[in-house]
């Protein structure tokens, strides 16, 4: 690399060249950061697009620690100093970062400075551990400082992008178990539904369901309000070549339960006519429920719904008055064609 020409005070022309390719880089990653666009908008590349934070901004670190090295070297002298302006530099283009979201069209998210921060923090971490550099200034210190630096390190990265691995599991155990959409017996299951006034519980089945020795059910208990609501998003969404929807349901309540079976595809339009809405009634006890897919297809009025495209189903209750509970499972498609 060129050095800096202290006797003069200019920099050389290598030196130059560098500094504006870090300039180029640090830019370039920030427009990654702000105006890359997902090629599918999923929960999984959701996951991906905000563990992308860490890397992005472990390089970003590095081009700033170079810049501030070439930059400021003549006014900073202490090699640790420089990480120092690196990782705040790093913190001020996150806050900066998430301000200007507010005023575009993406919302800002504290959680996404956190990421930044841990790909800084990460990245600093390992080179500041293996930087010739600072061999002196390591073996000043205690022995361990450095394997604690680096386990730190390690640690703060693997959290950031933890959860895109996670989801990668739960989108792969999904894809798997179909045409299971979901039986509960697997935590991953879980990941894909979301509730409103409801509380969801993984339980064993109750006494008077007679079900295989070790099997798993879904405890539901309505909470008392307008449209409590548990939704399967993000099911596998190719529904083509079945013939049925089909779960399982107990009640152990002595009056009959009115809940609808609502099913949307991508390109619902949030109207009510524009989906699937079927009235399930529960009785006590053990019920099977069968939904012929072809009224599921039939069912917006000024088109067909398209079965390769299924966004989500949901089991909600109209207005709850006083809570009460409902056991499903196995929610599944049948009747290959």
């Amino acid at each position: 690399m060129g050095e800096l020409d202290i006797q003069t005070g200019t920099m050389t022309t290598r030196v130059c060249l560098e500094i504006l390719i870090l300039v180029i880089i640090s830019f370039g990653l920030l427009w990654i950061l702000h105006d890359f666009n997902l090629p599918w908008n999923t929960l999984l590349w959701r996951a991906i697009s905000n563990a992308g934070h860490v890397p992005l901004f472990g390089i970003l670190s590095f081009a700033i620690l170079r810049l501030s090295i070439r930059v400021l070297g003549r006014y900073i002298t202490s090699i640790p100093w420089h990480y120092v302006v690196a990782l705040a530099g790093c913190a001020f283009l996150g806050l900066a970062s998430e301000y200007a979201q507010i005023l575009g069209p993406r919302d800002a998210d504290t959680i996404d400075l956190v990421r930044d921060m841990a790909g800084a923090v990460a990245f600093l971490g390992v080179l500041m551990a293996f930087d010739r550099k600072l061999t002196t200034w390591w073996q000043n210190r205690r022995r361990q400082s450095k394997l604690v630096l680096l386990i730190f390190a390690t640690l703060t990265g693997t959290i950031g992008i933890l959860p895109a691995g996670l989801w990668a599991v739960a989108t792969w155990h999904r894809d798997n178990s179909f045409p299971i959409l979901s039986n509960f017996d697997s935590v991953w299951d879980s990941w894909f539904w979301d509730t409103r006034n409801i509380n969801f519980v993984i339980a064993d089945p109750p006494a008077g369901w007679k079900k295989p020795p070790g099997d798993c059910v879904a405890l539901l208990t309505f909470l008392p309000g307008e449209y409590p609501s548990f939704t399967c998003v993000e099911p596998v969404p190719d529904w083509i070549g079945y013939r049925f929807l089909s779960f399982e349901a107990y009640s152990d309540q002595d009056t009959l339960i009115s809940l609808t079976l609502k099913i949307e595809d991508m390109d619902h339009d949030e109207t009510y006519y524009d989906r699937f809405n079927r009235i399930v009634i529960i009785k006590p006890g053990a019920n099977r429920v069968v939904i012929p897919l072809d009224s599921v297809r039939q069912a917006p009025v000024s088109r067909e719904m398209d079965l390769t495209s299924i966004a989500l189903f949901s089991l909600f209750a109209g207005r709850t008055e006083r809570p009460f509970t409902v056991y499903v499972d196995d929610f599944r498609l049948q009747g290959q064609q």
